[in-house]
């Protein structure tokens, strides 16, 4: 683990981490709580070796308004980045915006933020790259404000043009659940299918949680059968990655039902359905269990190199100490290393919050982001 270094003074809350994989560069996004809660970029520069460390521009305001639920994904097609969140300065409506990096700095679309359904109010928001189409899959879970209706939901958006001069547009609104008050939806790109896996849980239905496997055509997205993975538990911080050496979605979450501990399980799909293995615990949270903030996914990502997934969260029974674990996956089954410690906790106080992270092939590092607590 490498130096601590610090890319906001003032007090951040939200951050969701995305590699740039044509410029080598890290983006953090995050909500700054100084400066109004403007949803806010920086560009991260690894330095690997003996150094281990990362150094930063200038940050950039991505959108004049408060922002949560953060979804960033690059799109390697355009070397665009796509980012979905909700804007709570205005009915918690789901707003999208592109942009691009430009050296240490990021450009934005000066056409502002998009809002593909300004009728209702959006939250726990996830996006993923469907590299096979060329174009990004966001979900969400829909609170419809007349009927107090909850649903989960996804759109197909297609980015035209670059930079300060790129647009977001949006396919018809596809519905993966008709209610059930999602607490986490996460997306994952099956690219040995070339399917999108959305996985989302049920408050209605004792916290169970649910994946449906969407096919990507034009502007739209058609879902198979639902399957419910981790049965007997409620996942929570659902978190998920797709492994390429073995054709397997990694799934994780924090088990409500059993003292919130950090269980993992592996998707396999099938044309339009997937199955899932027998779901294994990466970390007990030394009993009292693990997880990330509210609307934040347990960050799970998929490293290439060494053919492992990478897992972060807190550990509660350590006084919410940032730890991380790798697992490898071998069959039908995976296991996991020992949990790394990159913040302590300390007593009292919640040592890493609003955990996010991604993985830099350039130099092979994952860089972490979060907000201690002190």
């Amino acid at each position: 683990v490498g130096a601590l270094g610090q890319f906001e003074a003032a007090t951040t809350n939200e951050t969701a981490t995305v590699y740039d994989s044509n410029a080598n560069k890290i983006v953090v996004m995050y909500r700054d709580d100084g400066n109004s809660y403007y949803l806010t970029s920086i560009v991260g520069t690894i330095t690997g070796g003996g150094t281990n460390t990362v150094s930063w521009g200038t940050p950039n305001v991505v959108a004049s308004f408060g922002a949560n639920a953060l979804a960033p994904v690059f799109q390697s097609s355009d070397n665009q980045i796509v980012v979905s969140f909700q804007n709570f300065s205005s009915g918690s409506r789901l707003q999208v915006i592109s942009g691009e990096v430009s050296g240490t700095s990021t450009n934005w679309s000066s056409a502002g933020p998009q809002d593909p359904d300004g009728t209702h109010a959006t939250d726990y928001i996830s996006s993923a790259f469907d590299a096979n189409a060329g174009k990004t899959v966001t979900a969400w879970k829909k609170n419809d404000n007349s009927t107090g209706a909850y649903s989960v939901e996804s759109i197909v958006i297609t980015v035209s043009g670059t930079g300060t001069g790129s647009t977001v547009s949006f396919g018809s609104i596809s519905q993966i659940n008709n209610g059930g008050d999602a607490r986490n939806t996460s997306c994952c790109f099956d690219s040995n299918s070339n399917k999108m896996v959305v996985l989302f849980n049920k408050v209605h239905d004792s916290y169970k949680g649910f994946g449906r496997v969407g096919t990507v055509s034009g502007t739209s997205i058609s879902y198979g059968t639902e399957a419910q993975f981790m049965s007997g538990k409620q996942p929570l911080n659902i978190g998920s990655a797709f492994d390429t050496s073995a054709n397997k979605v990694v799934i994780t979450g924090a088990d409500n039902a059993n003292s919130s501990q950090g269980d993992c399980c592996l998707g396999t799909v099938s044309s339009t359905n997937i199955t899932y293995s027998t779901p294994v615990v990466f970390s007990t949270g030394n009993g009292s269990g693990v997880g990330n903030l509210a609307r934040s996914q347990m960050p799970t990502i998929y490293n290439p190199d060494a053919n492992k997934t990478f897992v972060a969260f807190f550990n509660i029974g350590d006084n919410y100490s940032g730890q991380y674990v790798e697992g490898t996956v071998s069959g039908s089954t995976i296991s996991f290393s020992a949990a790394t410690t990159f913040q302590a906790g300390v007593s009292g106080q919640i040592g890493a919050n609003y955990i996010s992270a991604a993985y830099d092939t350039n130099v092979d590092r994952f860089l972490i982001a979060f907000v201690p607590y002190a």
